[in-house]
């Protein structure tokens, strides 16, 4: 009996991303902050502050973060950081990506009225109702729409692997 030949090609497995720790940091992040995160590849990707005093339920002072998708070979060499390059819709953080060392400030600017959205708005998961970054309930839905949920480091790393290792 002949042998059987292959007739599928072997797929190919795409290299997952990993989040690599830098230097855990204790101060807190402040609106205009602008931070980095390096990944398994050696590039670094970069992230703003947008409101430090945002509110989610119950939590007050959260973070209001943008993660865009442009990377850089050096953290003090920060691509132009665009709403049009957002690695997915706003999201609410803590602090907990800071202390740990995933994320790392390079540094602060005042945030440019271009730089930001007029509107912010958010989707209850269990309502579907649409709330603001100070969870006001808004009439209607207003893109980009993100999750109205507070993010602690595990899940924000998972979000940030799955939208990379998507590319």
């Amino acid at each position: 009996m002949p042998a059987l030949k292959e007739t599928m090609a072997k797929p190919k497995i795409k290299n997952m991303l990993s989040i690599q720790k830098l230097k855990p940091i204790r101060k807190l992040p402040k609106t205009g902050d602008i931070f980095c995160y390096k990944t398994s590849d050696g590039l670094f990707r970069f992230g703003k502050v947008v409101k430090d005093d945002a509110v989610v339920g119950p939590f007050r002072n959260s973070l209001l973060i943008y993660l865009y998708s442009t990377p850089s070979k050096n953290k003090d060499l920060i691509p132009p950081l665009s709403k049009k390059e957002l690695l997915f819709a706003p999201i609410f953080v803590d602090a907990s990506m800071w202390r740990k060392g995933f994320f790392q400030q390079v540094k602060n600017e005042p945030l440019a009225q271009k730089e930001v959205f007029l509107k912010h708005c958010f989707q209850h998961r269990l309502s579907k109702k649409f709330f603001d970054e100070y969870s006001k309930e808004l009439p209607r839905r207003i893109e980009p729409v993100g999750d109205f949920a507070l993010h602690f480091d595990q899940s924000m790393c998972n979000q940030i692997l799955s939208a990379l290792n998507r590319t």
